[in-house]
């Protein structure tokens, strides 16, 4: 991946990532232009599978089986913009890396309480959100600054 690429993708997800962190909301207009230009740049470049995929996704996505949070849109323009098996690795990794023992600090002795949360209810993520993007935000810096380096 081009320099110029990279470091856009960077600047892009490090925006995403703080105003999720600072309204808990992954805003519309910050991801499905980009999604948009993934996709129609996937397509022309011939690039079916990926851009079969991505339009799949979306698809899933807006008839609400992937539920309508921000950090799923997220996922979805990553998978664009870096399809390479290498990337769902670290991806998968750093987001494990770092979820488990966050879950595990926030939930310290009170693990019926855990096993309760592991999957909120709608209504609980609207009140209080899960800023997240900024896990893949991590995930996907490691890959383009560690291992494309």
């Amino acid at each position: 991946m081009a320099s110029t690429v990279r470091l856009g993708v960077t600047l892009w997800v490090v925006a995403v990532s703080a105003i999720d962190l600072c309204t808990q909301r992954v805003p519309n207009t910050l991801v499905l232009p980009v999604l948009a230009a993934a996709v129609a740049w996937r397509g022309l470049r011939g690039e079916w599978a990926a851009f079969l995929v991505c339009v799949g996704l979306y698809g899933v996505w807006k008839v609400g089986l992937l539920g309508g949070a921000g950090d799923a849109k997220l996922l979805m323009v990553l998978a664009a913009l870096i399809p390479e098996a290498d990337f769902v690795l670290t991806l998968a990794a750093v987001t494990l890396a770092v979820s488990l023992p966050w879950t595990l600090i926030r939930y310290r002795g009170r693990y019926r309480a855990l096993l309760r949360n592991l999957r909120p209810s709608e209504e609980r993520l609207e009140r209080e959100g899960v800023p997240f993007a900024w896990v893949y935000a991590l995930g996907t810096l490691v890959y383009l600054w560690g291992m494309q380096g």
